[in-house]
Parts: C-alpha cells; structure tokens; sequence
C-alpha cells in the first residue's frame, strides 16, 4: 500500500505511480474556463459552473452574450436561428438591407470587437464565385451578383 501524495488516501499501486487513479483521472480531466480562465473536471460545458450558471441566467431573455463575445438575439421564426436565437449583428445588417441574408453572404465587425454590432461598424461580405467555373458561366454569376448589390450600394 502506498500513500497518494495528493489526496492522502492508501492505495494499491499498479505501477510506481504517487499518486492514486482518481486524482490521476481528476488531473487528466482538467479543463480551463473559456471566460474565467478557472479549471474546471466538466466535459459537459464549455465553462466552469460558475460562469455556465450566469450566461444561463441571461439566455431566454431575449439577448446574451456568448463566451466568444457575439450577442445573440431572441428571433423565433428566424432562417438562420438555432434554438431560436440569431446573431445581432446579422439581424441589425438584415434590418439595414430590408431583406434577409442569402447563404453565401456573412457580417464582419470592421474593428473586430464582436459586440459592436452598430450599422456604422459592420461590412457585408460575400463568398467568392465557385472554383472550377467557366468564363461565361462566371460573367452569368457577375450579372446576378450586381443585379442584387446594385441598389443597395448606397445604404452600404
């Protein structure tokens, strides 16, 4: 029998180990909190408790922030929504374009702060023509894409 250097508890070693198999297993388990920074043994949240608890105490109020720093919204009904809750910054950059946005296009934060989600800071981005296409099927994909973007230059 040996004692555990970490946890006092006698053992029976397998090997040369010093210290027991639960608190081997409790460090390899160790995971750091995305907004803390605290371990925590959970791989069931991205969070310690603590934090997991407080960003559950905002979420279905209708806006939070996420771990990352983006807010979400309550837009039940919403093309892009998952469990009901959308990006800001992609709601407040539909309401300036007065439509929904198409599947190849995306927000970016012009300063990078992802909870400045005001008109003035975001850009609308699109996604490049597909590889591998022809020239007159690429002058057809150019003529759609300005026809859509044309008219919204302005508010842009």
């Amino acid at each position: 029998m040996k004692t555990c250097a970490a946890c006092q508890k006698q053992f029976l070693p397998s090997s040369n180990h010093k210290i027991c198999p639960s608190c081997r297993y409790q460090q390899s388990k160790k995971i750091l909190c995305t907004v803390c920074g605290a371990s925590y043994h959970s791989t069931r949240y991205n969070n310690c408790r603590h934090c997991t608890n407080k960003l559950q105490q905002d979420y279905g109020t209708g806006r939070y922030k996420r771990p990352n720093g983006y807010i979400m919204i309550f837009k039940k009904g919403h093309p892009r929504a998952s469990k009901n809750y959308v990006f800001e910054h992609i709601v407040v950059m539909e309401q300036s374009l007065g439509r929904y946005l198409t599947k190849n296009e995306t927000v970016h934060h012009k300063n990078g702060v992802r909870d400045d989600n005001s008109i003035d800071n975001l850009e609308l981005w699109i996604k490049a023509q597909p590889s591998g296409i022809r020239a007159r099927d690429a002058l057809i994909w150019a003529k759609q894409t300005l026809a859509i973007y044309e008219p919204i230059e302005d508010k842009l």
